[in-house]
């Protein structure tokens, strides 16, 4: 297979190794400058791709918030699920994961995300 090669508007290039028949790239630029980037099989899947990978970078950039709404279904589970709630100053889960849900997408949002066709 032939060397692909993506090479985005900032000048960052990623060299795809792999077997699939990619025809897309994405780069993701964090808040914080690092560079995160690969490639996808069409230009809707590196979109979603991109922006998948940045809302779990939420995570990487040092906040270290947790969705409540599966750890509630465990009954040994929610008295630490009362305790973050506690801690957080929430009312309930549905609450605390709606401002989690909107913390994360203001994230995502400072995130510069770039998607080009090879």
């Amino acid at each position: 297979m032939p060397k692909i090669v993506a090479t985005f508007s900032n000048g960052h290039t990623d060299q795809y190794n792999g077997q699939r028949p990619v025809k897309a790239a994405w780069m993701i630029i964090l808040p914080k400058g690092t560079v995160l980037s690969g490639h996808s099989n069409d230009l809707p899947t590196a979109e979603k791709t991109a922006r998948t990978k940045a809302a779990e970078c939420f995570n990487c950039e040092g906040f270290h918030y947790q969705s409540l709404k599966a750890m509630a279904k465990w009954a040994h589970a929610m008295p630490r699920v009362r305790e973050i709630l506690k801690e957080t100053g929430f009312k309930s889960v549905k609450e605390h994961d709606a401002a989690l849900a909107a913390a994360r997408a203001a994230f995502v949002a400072k995130c510069q995300i770039e998607v080009v066709a090879l």
